[in-house]
Formats: structure tokens, sequence, C-alpha cells
């Protein structure tokens, strides 16, 4: 009865362990796509007030714009070079950034792991 009670109790600390450690990744995935949305959000500011400030707006920027010595520090509008949540991720650059409206033309930065800021609420929206 001792080796029946032992086993049950080995197999209930095994099941709680993996169901942990599954959680875990999902929790680490959610927060580098949080942290992704966080950089297409200060990269999308940044392009805003750069289009604010000049009179030849930008349309089509990249992400060294972003990194040491790009025209967003140089410009000192960001403190610090934007960081990328993992390996997997890469910045991608559609449509006319110099296009206000919410119109099928404007730009939108993409993750190639996570997609856009959009995509990535829509996933981890707190129900």
């Amino acid at each position: 009865m001792k080796k029946v009670a032992v086993v049950i109790v080995c197999l209930l600390a095994v099941a709680v362990l993996t169901n942990g450690c599954c959680n875990v990744a999902a929790k680490r995935d959610e927060a580098r796509a949080k942290a992704c949305s966080a950089n297409m959000r200060v990269m999308q500011g940044c392009i805003e007030m750069y289009n604010m400030d000049h009179s030849e707006m930008m349309k089509t920027p990249e992400f060294s714009m972003f990194q040491e010595g790009g025209v967003m520090m140089q410009e000192k509008l960001l403190r610090q070079p934007i960081q990328l949540p993992s390996e997997k991720c890469s910045y991608l650059f559609h449509g006319d950034f110099s296009i206000i409206d919410d119109v099928p033309e404007a730009g939108v930065i993409k993750c190639s792991e996570h997609g856009s800021v959009a995509d990535i609420e829509a996933k981890y929206s707190r129900r």
C-alpha cells in the first residue's frame, strides 16, 4: 500500500512540474512578444516625431536607423538603441510612414516572429 502511495505522489509531482514548465515557456514567449510590441511602439513614435520635426518626411525607415549611430540616435529621438527581445526577432517596415491616417498604405512595423502590435495584442489580450 505504501508503494502505491509513493508512486501516486511521484506521479502528481511530475505532473505539477511538467505543467509548471509549460506555463513558464508560454509566459517567456508572452514577455518577449510584449517587449517586441513595446519596441515597435517606440520606433513608430520616433518616426512620428521625426516627421513632425522635418519638412521632408521619412517614408521608408530601416532598423539601422534605431541603432547606435543611426538617425534616431543622432536626432536624439532615442536615448538607447532598440534591443531585439530574441534572436528570432527582426523588424520589417511596410507601407508609407509619412501617412498619418489609418489607411492601407500607412506604415506598419512587424516583427518576423510575433507580427504587428495589433497581432500581439489580439494574441495576448487579458480576458
